[in-house]
């Protein structure tokens, strides 16, 4: 019954116009317990909108379990098809085709200290940042690493 209370609550928060998301979160925040607590910071600091996080903790409430196992964790990505020409880029330095200041400032860090599933937003990024850009597959492979 506490979880349904909980979600009862985010909902109360989530519906009222007058509070912004800012303070939505911080008072979702003032709920959870210390590991959701936790796990909300880390999904807000890898990227992931307040919105996002605010519906899954409506949907998942205190439950890690659940929130491990959202929907909002179970993307598909896709990276798009290596250039037709790519074996002569064999050589090619991927640094040359892409800023890497800009991928260390939009691509989330992995680390292993991470409190939830972080390789659905670790490899959107990856996709959205290197879309359209003509990389090999092995180059974005050289960006990751």
């Amino acid at each position: 019954m506490e979880q349904e209370d909980l979600k009862s609550k985010i909902e109360n928060f989530m519906s009222d116009s007058n509070i912004s998301i800012d303070d939505k979160v911080n008072l979702v925040k003032n709920q959870l317990n210390e590991e959701a607590k936790a796990l909300m910071e880390e999904l807000i600091k890898q990227g992931y909108s307040k919105e996002e996080v605010m519906d899954l903790f409506l949907r998942c409430a205190n439950n890690i379990e659940l929130i491990n196992n959202d929907k909002l964790f179970k993307k598909t990505v896709r990276f798009s098809d290596e250039p037709p020409d790519s074996y002569l880029y064999e050589g090619r330095d991927v640094w040359t085709m892409i800023d890497k200041a800009e991928v260390k400032l939009n691509i989330p860090f992995m680390t292993t200290s991470a409190k939830c599933v972080t390789f659905a937003a670790f490899f959107g990024k990856v996709v959205e940042l290197t879309a359209g850009k003509g990389l090999t597959h092995r180059e974005i492979m050289d960006l990751i690493r």
